[in-house]
């Protein structure tokens, strides 16, 4: 009962908090833990946000959420300075958390994300960029860091975090697993269950642990197969 109290208490009151900018959209049942007067924003323009949480400790961090996009059932997490979440138009269940500074995660229009799937971005002005038109099945995981630091006997560090792209129109099958560094090209599949650990061309198909290209010209659509 506590819960749904807290639920209820949350989606009425942003819309009376600064730290709120709410313009053409519906929003229901969300929860929101964000640091005063610290410059901290959640913006939502012309879209629908229901079942979601905010959590941002820091300062000028900020989420956007804009142009349709259709965001249900997850958590954003920020916790450093100077970060960014930007979801444009795209229809997305996912779990994101940022651990830095000055990062970014951005999901492109169009692009469509199952549940149970989640994002990780930590380190320094590092990023998770996801293009236009994309498709995640369930369980898919998105890894730009190793989140815990790996030195060498003299205790310099050796496994900085790096960025991960995936390019337009990306189909990640259930429960892929996309580490640190990977570059995911254009028009390109990944096979159910692998683990990308190197960039994978475009217009082609990759899977395995590590995943491997198995075919090359290849395209992709929406929809169920009726073949």
């Amino acid at each position: 009962m506590k819960k749904y109290f807290r639920y209820i208490k949350d989606t009425l009151s942003c819309r009376f908090c600064r730290q709120f900018s709410l313009q053409g959209s519906t929003i229901n049942w969300i929860t929101y833990n964000i640091s005063p007067n610290k410059n901290n924003s959640v913006i939502i323009e012309n879209s629908k946000v229901s079942h979601c949480s905010f959590n941002v400790n820091g300062t000028n961090n900020k989420i956007v959420i804009k142009n349709n996009a259709d965001v249900a059932f997850h958590g954003i997490t920020i916790e450093g300075d100077n970060n960014e979440v930007v979801y444009d138009g795209c229809l997305a269940v996912i779990s994101v958390r940022i651990r830095g500074n000055g990062c970014k995660v951005s999901v492109g229009k169009g692009s469509l994300i199952d549940e149970s799937s989640s994002i990780v971005c930590m380190g320094q002005s590092n990023y998770v960029d996801i293009g236009e038109g994309c498709m995640f099945a369930e369980n898919v995981e998105i890894w730009d860091s190793d989140t815990h630091l790996i030195t060498d006997l003299m205790g310099c560090p050796i496994n900085p975090s790096k960025p991960v792209v995936i390019e337009n129109h990306v189909w990640l099958g259930k429960g892929v697993k996309v580490m640190k560094g990977v570059t995911i090209g254009h028009n390109s599949v990944v096979g159910m269950g692998s683990i990308v650990t190197k960039d994978i061309p475009q217009h082609s198909i990759a899977a395995g642990n590590p995943a491997k290209v198995v075919k090359n010209g290849v395209d992709w659509k929406f929809g169920f197969i009726d073949i």
